[in-house]
């Protein structure tokens, strides 16, 4: 079995690099493509990029028609078609993430046709289905490993939590990183561009998953993937260069 990993960058250097080393080093396999989308990326990034042939580049054309989110959101579906073009299973991740041991390793030992698998995820922004901590900006300098490693050893176990478990509500166990098989995208993709104010779901993800999840596929979090998130660090910060003047993020 061999899966798709993809992550979208523009310009945040130091957490792409922090995010590849442990996307990498603690894999647990070798059984992956790596993508990385670019879009306005600088040259700093490229030179990285250039350095590592065994990440796959892809590039991303600016819409000009749409706000600078939804364009993050349009980066994400080529994602998800370039991974599924390329592997029967596939998977976003971000930048602003660090990756624990064996972390695709224990997804890929769940992973199966009609099952979506969702790492257990650190915030620092709290929610039901999170565990909260703020360890610190992604980056080589920055980032607490010593509580990162406090939590994962306290929480890593050889076991499922069901959407039953959570109150029988996917939502409850549909975090980042995760592997679902492309028939889910084929069928309920893609991901819309716009937020929906006032609806069950606003955001385009969390409609894509109520839609798999009306479609049949069923979640599970495993709680030997543990992976912190700091929370789209990059999009907080200044935007590159090109994006300071598109239209509406709705």
């Amino acid at each position: 079995m061999r899966v798709s990993i993809f992550n979208c960058v523009s310009t945040a250097l130091d957490m792409l690099r922090f995010s590849t080393d442990s996307i990498y080093y603690n894999a647990g396999t070798d059984d992956f493509d790596y993508l990385v989308v670019t879009w306005l990326m600088s040259n700093e990034v490229k030179e990285y990029l250039d350095t590592m042939p065994e990440i796959i580049q892809i590039p991303y054309a600016t819409r000009k028609d749409i706000g600078y989110v939804p364009n993050l959101r349009n980066m994400m579906n080529l994602g998800f078609t370039e991974g599924f073009k390329r592997n029967d299973y596939c998977g976003l991740v971000n930048t602003d993430m660090f990756f624990g041991k064996d972390w695709l390793k224990n997804l890929m030992k769940h992973a199966s046709e009609n099952i979506i698998v969702n790492s257990t995820h650190i915030t620092p922004i709290t929610g039901r289905h999170v565990i909260t901590a703020d360890l610190g900006i992604p980056t080589h300098e920055t980032f607490d490993f010593d509580k990162f490693k406090t939590i994962y050893y306290c929480i890593c176990k050889d076991e499922i939590i069901t959407e039953e478990d959570r109150d029988g509500q996917w939502v409850n166990v549909a975090t980042m990183p995760y592997l679902y098989h492309r028939k889910w995208w084929e069928r309920c993709g893609p991901w819309e561009l716009q937020v929906i104010e006032k609806h069950q779901y606003p955001t385009p993800d969390r409609r894509f998953w109520q839609r798999c999840s009306q479609a049949g596929a069923k979640f599970i979090m495993v709680r030997d993937s543990i992976v912190y998130h700091h929370e789209a660090v990059e999009r907080k910060r200044k935007r590159p260069p090109g994006a300071e003047v598109l239209v509406s993020e709705r």
